[in-house]
């Protein structure tokens, strides 16, 4: 994980519309960079925004934003 604005490295199990599945998501958006969620309904696109809102929390992983760890599952930090 770099000096992006955010880093973002989690996994989630998840009821797809297709069934039991693995959410994952590994990606870094840097700052004045805009990123689109698109995909079928039931494939995770809010489930990933409500993870990163604090709403929902990821069973695996790491939230960095601009630096500060909002979320790190291996050292049990959880700031969200």
């Amino acid at each position: 994980m770099g000096h992006s604005m955010i880093d973002i490295a989690i996994e989630k199990e998840l009821l797809f519309a297709t069934g039991k599945g693995q959410l994952q998501i590994d990606f870094q958006l840097a700052q004045q960079k805009f990123l689109t969620l698109y995909g079928a309904s039931g494939a995770g696109k809010t489930s990933i925004l409500r993870i990163l809102a604090g709403l929902m929390t990821a069973d695996k992983g790491k939230i960095i934003v601009n630096g500060i760890t909002w979320l790190d599952t291996t050292n049990r930090i959880k700031n969200i």
